[in-house]
């Protein structure tokens, strides 16, 4: 029985991590590469570093729902089998889902596509990087 509910216990860790992936790429890490970005290159203002990257984070979690949900079927689909480089492929579809986005959501500019890109890739590397998928149970430890 304890197999049982150590098992649930592993969908319910891998189901949220996508969720942990989105929200940590969205509201920490894009803004803060942002914030250090606008700051070297740009040479805006620190306030307007700082209201850019709060505006970033609002329309970032609005525009960003469709790459989420399509990267959360395809996570749940491949939890169900074993796939030894579902993080890269996930990595992968993110990255290209934020490349759509952005490009779209600029009105088909290509620079400032490509910048925000490289930002919002390194963002979702990196904290595809900070959580772990959860494989299974072995001898009543949660690998």
């Amino acid at each position: 029985m304890a197999f049982i509910k150590r098992k649930s216990i592993v969908k319910i860790i891998n189901r949220y991590y996508p969720v942990q992936v989105w929200l940590t790429s969205i509201v920490v890490i894009a803004p803060i590469l942002t914030f250090i970005f606008l700051s070297i290159y740009e040479r805006g203002t620190i306030y307007d570093n700082v209201w850019f990257a709060t505006y970033q984070v609002l329309y970032s979690l609005v525009f960003s729902l469709p790459a989420f949900i399509i990267g959360y079927l395809l996570f749940s689909r491949m939890a169900k089998r074993e796939f030894k480089y579902d993080k890269l492929v996930l990595i992968i579809i993110n990255i290209f889902c934020a490349a759509i986005t952005l490009y779209l959501f600029l009105g088909g500019r290509i620079l400032p596509t490509l910048k925000l890109s490289g930002i919002y890739g390194l963002s979702i590397i990196i904290s595809s990087m900070l959580f772990r998928i959860y494989r299974k149970v072995r001898d009543g430890e949660i690998v």
